[in-house]
């Protein structure tokens, strides 16, 4: 029954609330009908065997079934499936060959018969089977039963379930009933006395052996190792059956020569709360494992043997253990740090982590950030707990000393707080000198000022510097020097290319612990005021106590310097290059380009716009292509590859059209013998710019051949193919297919140009039975809230009519969060929104739970959720499933789904778009509205907005919000209110919005937004940066226009549109004011289905003038 208590909406208050993933379902489910409404079955009357005499007295008076001469029938089995096929020719041969068809002659044995050999012997692990081999045959060939109807001439004892065969004539053997014989048993095998050979003879003696399995022995234990809690969970695992009544008081617990506290058997809520059964066994069988608990709780900081005593009995046989076995573990002490470290051999480096080892594992969730204090603090620092040890990472500054205190609050998993000494040093050391550099590459150095290379250097006081003067035709040569050769462990010289001009020991004004920035001035080396340069750095020389490192830090750049700016999109046949000034990003009339190893040249246009072909394809090339350009003594290019031993792909790429399949059958399940229906249509997917859907070219036929599961051709014809580019078929399936996944490969004759013309159609062959009765289930048409009761029923029915009563009924509930978004408010975002052009997203997983039940006389099952989803603000899906079973074990499922609503009104948001400008508001329009999406008047709304920003906390990165601001409203008479928030840094800010009912019930909405920089950071390099699309709509369809939002991170700029489809289709340049720009793309019905889209933005970023580059 649904209560609401009447409160004011100004009377309803809005807290915030912390959004949360479900970690288990949130209600209970227990039967929609009281316990005396359940179906009750006619009880049946109480009935007593009748003697022989009565019934044959009852029968006699029956007369005679008439007998039929053909009555006897076999049964009915169904022909077996054809077994899949073998690989490879099948040979004819002969075996065995005629030259070994001649039996071996074998002496004939005479005298009394012997046992050759037999097993097992002695003291064995395990016993599978007993063998007996004699000397000569002791039966006559005959059916196995025949052999040993009349008993074996062996006898085991003690006896065993089992059974004895003869393999051949002369070898016996017993295969127990089991997998083995009996553990903990001595056996003794015995030839009877009587025992006589097919030939008559007898044994000149009497034969017999023992043998004998172990009594039990310990396979697994737990616990092991430290800080053990003072009542734990004791395992034992053995490799034999066991009594826990008999063995439990074989085990005992001792510390030295003290006795500790008895055991006793765990109770089945011990057992859960340790992980339950089948994780603490570990894959050994219930009847083999004993889990234990002390009867009190053993003393701290412990070391405790767990010891099975001598003597401990099998549920098996009767032997019993001969010595002891143990294992040991230490109970917990207090919580105290037992180690702190910091890198190796007493060398802290600023690179090292500080490092406690505990005496105890950490207590998880904790907030390490504020259990921990660092003096003096440094950016960046990482704290991690992990078991038993607490680190804390991060670069620092060296050559000082560091205190770190470690509260008293910190807690153990036991629940202990930190005692002991609490607050620790650490001395680090002075920083390696590094040198901060790119080690290889291309470098286009920054046309806003003279040409310089600017490199960084921490406890560096020499280097040795080494310029060549080269040209773009050296490029790949510069690649292949990287392949460095190495004599006693130590790297030669880098072989560089080019003229050499600069061969000198650098010195460097080093600080300290300071990082240095050095500044090369690369126009005494130039001829002229362009050129290429590669310029190698290698530290010599160290500020003590720093040291050089071990490994080579040699540093060798090329340096381009240069007023062109290159770039370049490549289809299957072309490049298309954009040649820009690199001080503005303005297009560059009258380049020469050319596209190497080519020389031939072309020039770019009004718009720095060329294209230039693509060599023909020849196979993997390790060179690579290249762009050059060239404008006056001007010279730059673009690189193919980058890096050393990468292959080349800038060649002709064949595109052939692609033929598209669309086929269906009529049901997707069959029985065998029963008829598929298939239909198809097809169409030719023309891989150009302005290629579309077109009909295949073809006569046909369509060719089809049927492979059951087991890789068997069943079926195979052909169908019309006809001239809308469709095709129907039909086959009948064999009686005794393999059951599975069918597949019909499918393949069109007498089409050309295209790179398949073969499909593959799946379904599925399967024996089942036609369905005696029909499942519903179905949800209550009443609204429910979070925290009510959600009532479902299933229902059963026979198709013959009438209800299944009686049923038993398993149900499975689905509780996924999800969003919901009211009627007619489209322009609003409501929940927490997905953004599609982005992986992922807050739903997170679906959690479950299970109910068995029981149709009543009616054959329903009425089901109730207690809901208790106060906690979260959000709409649950609710999916219902129920699987219903009748007496013949047909099972059959019904599903049903239904909304369960966080509170009567929602709140939405919007804003004017997805960016906004560094600096300016951000603007944020709330509506509340209810269920039908109809305005709420003067309720309150609740408004939280930061900058979203990640931590390294516990081993995770975890989302945390900057800089929080807040802003209440009151909706007016239209459900109308705004906010308004301060954007003074940019970064991506999280907006949540929370609004309540009048019977307080909380929903809340949350959308994503980004602030631009503004005035981005000042850059002194020439790098290329990420663009930020934000589209409009998710599809578009032709005659729409398509608005694509985009975001740069620097203001002003010449862009370059590329649509791409098969090809490049089309570029349009445009100019960008300010740091973001609106794309319009009227969609043309010629694009169908796709379009790519590709954005370059060149311009220029404010330089630091502090910094030299």
């Amino acid at each position: 029954m649904k209560q609401s208590v009447a409160v004011s909406a100004a009377e309803t208050s809005v807290e915030p609330v912390e959004l949360q993933q479900l970690d288990g379902f949130p209600g209970s489910l227990r039967n929609g009908k009281a316990a005396d409404q359940a179906y009750q079955a006619t009880p049946l009357a109480d009935a007593q065997p009748m003697d022989d005499a009565a019934a044959q007295a009852l029968l006699d008076r029956l007369e005679a079934l008439p007998v039929d001469a053909d009555d006897a029938q076999d049964f009915a089995l169904r022909p077996g499936s054809q077994p899949p096929p073998r690989t490879g020719a099948t040979v004819q041969g002969e075996f065995p060959p005629v030259a070994e068809r001649v039996r071996p002659a074998q002496p004939e044995p005479d005298g009394p018969f012997q046992v050759l050999r037999y097993s097992p012997e002695g003291e064995v692990g395990i016993a599978g089977q007993i063998s007996v081999s004699f000397d000569r045959p002791m039966i006559a060939v005959t059916s196995h039963a025949d052999t040993v109807a009349n008993g074996v001439p062996v006898t085991l004892s003690p006896a065993v379930p089992g059974q004895w065969r003869w393999v051949g004539t002369r070898t016996l053997l017993f295969q127990p009933e089991a997998a083995r014989l009996p553990m903990a048993t001595a056996y003794t095998v015995s030839l009877l006395p009587d025992a006589r050979a097919a030939d008559g003879s007898a044994p000149a003696e009497p034969i017999s052996w023992t043998f004998a399995t172990p009594a039990p022995v310990l396979q697994r234990q737990q616990p092991s190792g430290q800080g053990i809690a003072l009542q734990p969970l004791i395992v034992l695992g053995f490799d034999q059956r066991i009594d826990a009544s008999t063995l439990l008081p074989k085990v005992k617990l001792r510390s030295g020569t003290k006795a500790l506290p008895a055991l006793r058997l765990a109770t089945d809520v011990e057992i859960e709360a340790a992980g339950g059964a089948d994780q603490l066994r570990a894959g050994l069988a219930a009847d083999r494992v004993l889990l234990l608990t002390p009867q009190q709780a053993l003393p701290t900081e412990t070391r405790v043997e767990v010891v099975v005593e001598q003597g401990a009995p099998s549920a098996e046989g009767p032997r019993t253990t001969s010595t002891e076995q143990r294992f040991d573990f230490t109970t917990y002490g207090p919580f105290k740090v037992t180690e702190q470290r910091c890198g190796w051999r007493g060398d802290c480096t600023p690179n090292d982590e500080f490092r406690f080892q505990l005496s105890n594992d950490l207590a998880a969730d904790q907030d390490l950030d504020a259990l921990v204090r660092i003096d003096p603090p440094f950016e960046g620092a990482a704290i991690r707990g992990y078991g038993r040890y607490l680190s804390i990472n991060g670069y620092k500054p060296g050559l000082r000393s560091y205190s770190v205190e470690l509260s008293a609050d910190l807690l153990d998993r036991h629940g202990q707080t930190l005692s002991g000494e609490r607050q620790f040093k650490f001395q680090v050391g002075a920083s390696p000198a590094a040198l901060l550099a790119p080690r290889d590459g291309l470098i286009t150095v920054d046309p806003a000022g003279p040409p310089r290379f600017v490199f960084h250097s921490v406890n560096l006081r020499q280097l040795q510097l080494r310029v060549f003067r080269v040209h773009p035709s050296l490029w790949n040569d510069y690649l292949s020097s990287a392949d460095v050769e190495w004599h006693d462990n130590k790297p030669l010289p880098r072989k560089l290319p080019g003229e050499p001009i600069v061969e000198q020991v650098l010195s460097i004004d080093a600080r300290s612990e300071q990082m240095v920035t050095t500044t090369l001035e690369l126009a005494p080396w130039l001829e002229g005021e362009h050129g290429h340069l590669i310029v190698e750095l290698t530290p010599t020389a160290s500020l003590e106590p720093a040291r050089l490192p071990d490994y080579p830090q040699t540093a060798a750049v090329w340096l381009q310097v240069t007023d062109i700016g290159l770039d370049a999109v490549l289809d299957d046949q072309q490049m298309h290059a954009w040649a820009t000034n690199l001080s503005d990003g303005t297009p560059l009339a009258g380049v020469g380009l050319s596209l190497a190893p080519a020389k031939a040249q072309v020039r770019t246009n009004a718009q720095g716009l060329a294209l230039l072909p693509l060599p023909a394809a020849s196979g993997r090339d390790q060179q690579g292509g290249r762009l050059d350009a060239r404008q006056g003594q001007d010279v730059a290019f673009l690189p193919e590859n980058r890096h050393f031993r990468s292959w080349g792909a800038w060649q002709q790429r064949l595109q052939s059209d692609e033929l598209r399949w669309h086929v269906f059958d009529d049901r997707g399940l069959y029985k065998p013998g029963e008829q598929v229906h298939l239909k198809g249509w097809l169409r030719v997917v023309e891989k150009r710019p302005d290629g579309g859907l077109s009909l295949p070219q073809a006569k046909g036929p369509v060719s089809y051949t049927v492979i059951d599961s087991r890789g068997n051709k069943i079926l195979k014809g052909q169908a019309e193919f006809g001239g809308l580019g469709g095709f129907a078929l039909d086959f009948q399936l064999p009686d005794t297919p393999n059951l599975g996944t069918t597949r019909v490969q499918l393949q069109l004759a007498g089409i050309d140009g295209i790179g398949t013309s073969t499909h593959q159609h799946l379904f599925q062959i399967q024996e089942f039975r036609t369905p005696e009765f029909a499942v519903e289930a179905q949800f209550s048409d009443d609204q429910v809230f979070a925290g009510e009761v959600l009532p479902v029923q299933a229902s059963a029915q026979y198709y013959a009519g009438g209800p299944l009563p009686g049923a038993p009924v398993s149900w499975q509930i689905n509780a996924t969060p999800t969003n919901y978004r009211p009627p007619n408010q489209s322009d609003y975002s409501f929940g927490i929104q997905q953004l599609w052009w982005r992986p992922g997203g807050e739903d997170g997983d679906s959690v479950s739970a299970q109910f068995e039940g029981q149709t009543d006389a009616s054959g329903h099952h009425d089901l109730a959720l207690e809901l208790n989803n106060y906690r979260l603000p959000r709409p649950l899906s609710i999916g219902a499933q129920s699987t219903i079973m009748d007496l013949n074990r047909q099972a059959w499922v019904a599903t049903a789904q239904t909304l369960v609503h966080p509170a009567e009104v929602y709140v939405g948001m919007k804003s004017d778009g997805y960016f906004v400008e560094r600096g300016k508001p951000l603007a944020i329009d709330l509506i509340v509205v209810n269920l039908a999406g109809e305005p709420v008047p003067e309720r309150r709304v609740l408004v939280e907005a930061g900058r979203i920003d990640w931590i390294y906390r516990n081993g995770e990165y975890k989302e945390v919000l900057r800089d929080p601001q807040r802003c209440e409203q009151r909706a007016d008479q239209d459900g109308l209110a705004s906010c308004s928030f301060d954007t003074s840094q940019g970064g991506q800010y999280r907006i949540t919005a929370i609004s309540a009912d009048a019977q307080g019930r909380q929903n809340v909405s949350r959308i994503q937004r980004w602030v631009s920089g503004g005035v981005a950071p000042p850059s002194n390099n020439v790098e290329i940066q990420a663009l930020e699309f934000v589209p409009d709509r998710q599809q578009y369809g032709p005659g729409d226009v398509a608005r694509i939002l985009l975001q740069a991170p620097f203001a002003d700029g010449h862009g370059l549109l590329t649509l791409g489809r098969h090809g490049v289709l089309e570029q349009r340049e445009f100019e960008m004011k300010g740091t973001s720009h609106t794309l319009e793309i009227p969609i043309r019905s010629e694009w169908l289905p796709n379009l790519q889209l590709s954005v370059m933005v060149v311009g220029n970023t404010p330089r630091n003038p502090e910094q030299p580059g």
